[in-house]
């Protein structure tokens, strides 16, 4: 039987109802991961991203991208994507609840590789990490949240992801996290070399976050020692998103 997104969410909410007594003493975004374990089939990730969309709406969470952010979330991590048959690797500094990266899932689809994710919000961190598992069972994909906060050292997490990991190139980033720290983050990753040639970096709240922004899309102007190509798309309500790709440098001969 075709899984029907509406019914299950109304079926949903009627059992969350009448498991008020117990969710209310729950964070809001731990009950959301386990709605969507309990009601999405695994494996699932689509149909998990519209679900945590549906419930993070009727519950007014405001947690989520919503279709069009997205959407072009989903352009940017595929733009960044080496040929077809090569894992990949993409990170995601603040994945919040998860639900960007289930869009990152979902431009993934097919194909085999690692998405890392960082968060400092620990009740966020572990919803992301019951959503995003539960999404990917069954496919050639892995997992990583990591707690990083603030005060957190990329560089010191990048040269781990290196040493234990064997993670040396990043074919998308996708920043989410503290705006004033874009900037440093982009330095650090280049720096390292983690970006691929090729490889893309999306932002979003370029407008509504212009002051905080400010730095970053200077370095990004820059290249920070490397040459980005940058696009800013405008979205329907105003704001826009940024995706940045590293290409070739220009000669000046």
């Amino acid at each position: 039987m075709a899984f029907n997104l509406l019914s299950m969410l109304t079926m949903s909410l009627m059992v969350g109802t009448l498991n008020a007594v117990t969710d209310v003493h729950q964070d809001p975004v731990l009950v959301l991961a386990d709605r969507v374990v309990e009601n999405v089939p695994a494996g699932r990730a689509d149909e998990a991203l519209k679900y945590f969309v549906a419930y993070s709406e009727t519950r007014n969470l405001d947690i989520h991208l919503g279709e069009e952010k997205g959407g072009l979330l989903e352009t940017a991590v595929q733009q960044g994507l080496p040929q077809s048959g090569v894992p990949v690797v993409i990170f995601e500094a603040g994945c919040h609840a998860g639900d960007g990266t289930l869009n990152v899932v979902t431009a993934l689809k097919g194909r085999q590789g690692t998405i890392v994710s960082t968060e400092e919000n620990p009740a966020y961190l572990e919803a992301a990490r019951r959503v995003v598992m539960h999404a990917i069972s069954g496919m050639q994909l892995s997992f990583l949240p990591s707690a990083l906060d603030a005060r957190g050292n990329l560089d010191t997490f990048l040269d781990t992801l290196r040493d234990k990991r064997g993670i040396t190139r990043f074919d998308a980033v996708v920043l989410d996290h503290d705006e004033k720290l874009f900037s440093k983050h982009l330095e650090s990753i280049l720096a390292r070399d983690f970006l691929r040639l090729g490889g893309t970096i999306f932002i979003d709240n370029v407008n509504k976050n212009a002051a905080q922004l400010a730095s970053y899309m200077q370095s990004v102007t820059t290249g920070s020692g490397k040459s980005l190509q940058i696009q800013v798309k405008k979205l329907s309500d105003g704001d826009a998103i940024a995706v940045a790709t590293l290409v070739e440098p220009t000669s000046n001969l």
